[in-house]
């Protein structure tokens, strides 16, 4: 009686090895972020008031270039040259000459392009979308495990690379990552 073989199943995703040929210990955390593999990908992480921050500068930034452009040519190099040239030189005499300067708060109320002013509303309109879809996803790292990629990251004495073949991820120091290239160079 003959056995009938099936076909043998296929792992779903092939195993991450994490090997290290450095001089320095990794702990179980470092090991186990780092066996997901380098095409792992953390969930992003939103802060909607810093974002709608940067979206106001931008579109302030935006209005203030129309605002001050002006309307009857468009300016040539020459012309930026001695604009910003004779703007340094027509500081008033009672005024302090220190390097630093306070930053400006000027917008713009008069004169605005509606053009920016409907991109503006359309983006912000997407923004608060997209902070209420982000707010509802969840983080697929611990924050230990965050932490430890973070820490990964700033830590100079490593160099993380994938291996040429099998999807290993290889740690190895700065020395033998040197010569590894310089010996590579030469042939």
């Amino acid at each position: 009686m003959r056995r009938s073989r099936g076909p043998t199943p296929l792992p779903t995703q092939p195993e991450q090895t994490v090997i290290n040929i450095s001089g320095t210990e990794l702990t179980t955390e470092e090991t186990n972020i780092l066996s997901k593999g380098l095409s792992f990908c953390p969930t992003n992480t939103v802060d909607p008031f810093k974002l709608k921050v940067d979206t106001f500068k931008f579109f302030r930034a935006l209005q203030l270039k129309h605002f001050f452009t002006p309307r009857s040519s468009v300016l040539t190099h020459h012309d930026v040259v001695l604009r910003n040239s004779t703007a340094e030189d027509t500081d008033p005499p009672n005024r302090e000459v220190t390097p630093f300067r306070k930053k400006s708060s000027f917008i713009p109320h008069s004169n605005l392009n509606p053009s920016i002013i409907a991109y503006s509303n359309l983006v912000e309109i997407d923004i608060s979308n997209i902070c209420k879809t982000v707010q509802n996803k969840k983080c697929n790292l611990s924050h230990a495990e965050l932490k430890c990629l973070n820490d990964l990251e700033k830590r100079k004495d490593i160099i993380i690379r994938s291996a040429d073949k099998g999807g290993s991820v290889v740690i190895m120091s700065h020395d033998q990552y040197d010569s590894g290239i310089k010996s590579q160079l030469r042939y």
